[in-house]
């Protein structure tokens, strides 16, 4: 559920560190002519650029029946040049420098460049090509350009400098106080006082690290489209649902095969772990699965060696021991220590546990008549059989209750019911593929709030996963209070001739995720972009996401989303039940399997001396203690692991579980008070989602909860202590 930041938005505070790293790029056709061959700079005027021009559809929405890849790099090259003559005019005003004159017209700069940009990277990510591959690897590169020429433009941050040192904060809002802070941080932190030699390499390093990215993220991804487990004999499909068996038939036939074709996305790679009775072939499928990134012709390892290289020489230029100490001192966790010490706190409760759960499960195992030891390959499928058979709880069985469109209704009723919300679908908005949906949100005053876009259905041409962004996001300007665009991306199954589709209790949850970032970006109320609800902490972004998943596991809201798509008949009370105690059930490994992924992402950036061992070494070396088994030969986790290679969760990636904590703690809130009650809502939409980023998160926290955070809350809820 990776969350992807629009990369222009976050450039003032944190585009050096993140803005390369979040490229996704599988080949497919997207919008209009998007296989054309990029256009130059002539053959593509002003005057005729969409991407230029007043955006003339609802709530000025990108025009994307218009957008050709050909516009984006003219479109791009006009617009720095626009932000250049803006800055330019910051310097030579003659005036004495102020909040206005300086911090807010810097603040302001840019807006064209953050309207394409938004544009650009939303569409590799979710509707991608050769040719857009191809425009936004450059342009990550120029960007990067950019960005250097900005932040090391010492007369630039002189006027900067005076007036963060003369300004009379008490006139200042909180906000504005917030916003002078970082930016004048964000420059130091950039290397505006280093000399011209360090502030070379430096501009040598990002251009190397947005090249490396690229190609982290095109193997990757060209792995994932080209690799596929192709069977051949019908015995061999045993124990596999009727609906992956007939997509595999589909996927065979669309590739000119004989046989049944299954693919990595990770539906089906998951439900095929789960459910393949043939040993054999979970094997084949999970090596494969598991050695994305490292194909002979596509090995990320030498790459992400020379990242993890690269980042540490770019916090040592800065000063820094090692690069999480560099990142994570803007983050609400400050160093290392402090992630080390949560993540410890949470290895503690939950390695034995789940030690104790692979102990029952090689023990049902071989109750079935398994012999030998469990490997990683079995893991999944004899867990499932051990909760159908122990619990009786068969999260298969959930899928006719949830149809994607019921299951959506029901959501939007949950933002009506919490933050008074209403969803009204308009289809003279561009989408920029056929099943996108748009829809305008307005407030329980018909206040207009913003557009939402969803984007649910696997197809190629659109990275794995689930993972939000915006083609705009909210600020006021010149009176008016800009309203956000956001784009909320899934990989559904599709309908089939049979049933509309159906999703799984764990699409449930994703929806209610990404739905919750949608929130956070739609009810955000404050003055400048860089202080809005898609520039907050980077350890606090996953909280209002996180917390929506809490409502999948409620009564009052699975009564609203759960109908059997035939019968119409609710979801059987046993059934929810079940659903309530499934929370729980054999959590630990999972849950470990989150704290291992965090371990890995620390270890890799906090290195103090570039690696003299391989990446496979450096991993398993990593990793030992806290596996529970070995993984299988020629496999590791590293070469794909994009949210820190190409996905910006680099020294992140805890924040998953950072924010799960605070969260945990804030719906214990909504349990006290009433998870449907309105009041509460509209309280944690006063005090924390229309507050963005313009106040510390942990005020915000502790403002709706009113105490510090802990962790008990998390632990208790994940069935961990008692």
């Amino acid at each position: 559920m990776t969350r992807i930041l629009n990369k222009a938005v976050n450039r003032r505070l944190a585009f050096i560190i993140i803005a390369f790293f979040t490229l996704c790029m599988i080949p497919n056709t997207a919008m209009a002519s998007q296989d054309s061959t990029p256009s130059s700079s002539s053959e593509t005027p002003v005057s005729s650029n969409p991407l230029l021009q007043s955006y003339n559809t609802p709530g000025q929405t990108p025009p994307f029946d218009q957008i050709k890849v050909e516009h984006f790099m003219p479109a791009l090259q006009y617009a720095l040049s626009l932000e250049k003559d803006e800055l330019d005019a910051i310097i030579n005003n003659d005036a004495e420098p102020t909040f206005a004159n300086t911090i807010e017209a810097l603040e302001r700069s840019g807006e064209l460049v953050n309207r394409i940009t938004s544009v650009l990277f939303a569409l590799n990510a979710a509707e991608t090509n050769p040719a857009l591959q191809k425009v936004a690897a450059d342009a990550s590169v120029l960007l990067a350009s950019h960005s250097n020429d900005i932040y090391f433009n010492q007369p630039l941050f002189t006027k900067i400098d005076y007036v963060y040192k003369q300004a009379d904060r008490s006139l200042l809002t909180e906000e504005q106080q917030n916003l002078l802070e970082n930016t004048y941080k964000s420059f130091l932190r950039s290397g505006v006082n280093l000399d011209p030699p360090k502030q070379a390499r430096i501009r040598q390093i990002d251009s190397s690290l947005a090249t490396l990215s690229s190609n982290f993220s095109k193997n990757l991804l060209a792995d994932g489209n080209d690799l596929y487990l192709l069977i051949k004999q019908q015995e061999e499909l045993s124990g596999l649902p009727d609906y992956l068996v007939e997509a595999a038939l589909q996927a065979a036939q669309d590739r000119g095969l004989e046989g049944w074709c299954f693919t990595l996305d990770y539906p089906t790679y998951s439900d095929f772990m789960t459910f393949a009775g043939n040993r054999d072939k979970r094997r084949d499928m999970q090596k494969m699965y598991r050695s994305m990134g490292m194909s002979p012709e596509r090995d990320n390892r030498e790459i992400i060696e020379k990242i993890a290289g690269l980042r540490l020489e770019r916090a040592n230029i800065m000063g820094y021991d090692n690069f999480a100490n560099y990142v994570l001192e803007e983050r609400m966790a400050k160093n290392s220590v402090t992630v080390t010490n949560f993540l410890n706190d949470l290895l503690a409760a939950s390695l034995p546990a789940a030690r104790t759960e692979l102990t029952e499960l090689q023990q049902y195992a071989n109750d079935q008549g398994f012999s030998g030891e469990l490997q990683p390959y079995d893991l999944a499928y004899y867990d499932y059989k051990l909760i159908q058979d122990r619990y009786a709880f068969d999260e298969q069985a959930l899928r006719p209750y949830f149809p994607l469109e019921q299951v959506k209704t029901a959501v939007f009723d949950l933002a009506h019911q919490l933050y008074g919300l209403s969803f009204v679908p308009n289809k003279d908005i561009p989408v920029y593929q056929k099943d996108v949906q748009a829809y305008e949100v307005f407030d329980d005053k018909q206040q207009y709030l913003g557009v939402i876009y969803l984007d649910y259905f696997c197809r190629a041409g659109k990275s794995d996963g689930c993972w939000a962004t915006s083609f705009r996001t909210q600020e006021k300007r010149d009176g008016e209070n800009i309203r956000p665009q956001v784009n909320l991306v899934f990989n559904f199954p599709s309908a089939t001739d049979d049933a509309p589709a159906l999703l799984t209790f764990y699409d449930v949850t994703c929806f209610l995720h990404e739905f919750g970032h949608g929130l956070h970006s739609l009810l955000s109320d404050v003055n400048y972009r860089s202080c809005n609800a898609e520039s907050v902490r980077w350890d606090f972004i996953e909280v209002p996401s996180t917390l929506m998943e809490n409502w999948a596991y409620e009564k009052e809201f699975l009564k609203l989303c759960a109908r059997h798509y035939r019968s119409g008949e609710a979801l059987p009370e046993d059934m929810i039940n079940k659903i309530q105690k499934s929370r729980t059930l054999r959590n630990a490994s999972g849950f470990l399997g989150q704290l291992q992924y965090s371990v890995l992402d620390m270890a890799w950036h906090s290195i103090s001396q570039p690696l003299n061992t391989s990446a496979d070494d450096f991993e398993n070396q990593v990793l030992k203690d806290i596996r529970l088994l070995p993984p299988i030969p020629g496999t590791a986790t590293s070469p794909s692991f994009s949210h820190i290679f190409d996905g910006g969760y680099a020294a992140g990636y805890y924040g998953y579980k950072w924010a799960a904590a605070l969260e945990a703690d804030i719906y214990t809130v909504f349990k006290q008070k009433g998870i449907m009650n309105r009041q509460t809502g509209e309280e944690f939409r006063q005090k924390v989602l229309s507050r963005g980023g313009a106040i510390p998160p942990l005020e915000l926290f502790k403002s709706f909860v009113g105490r510090e955070p802990s962790n008990d809350a998390l632990l208790k809820r994940e069935g961990l202590t008692p």
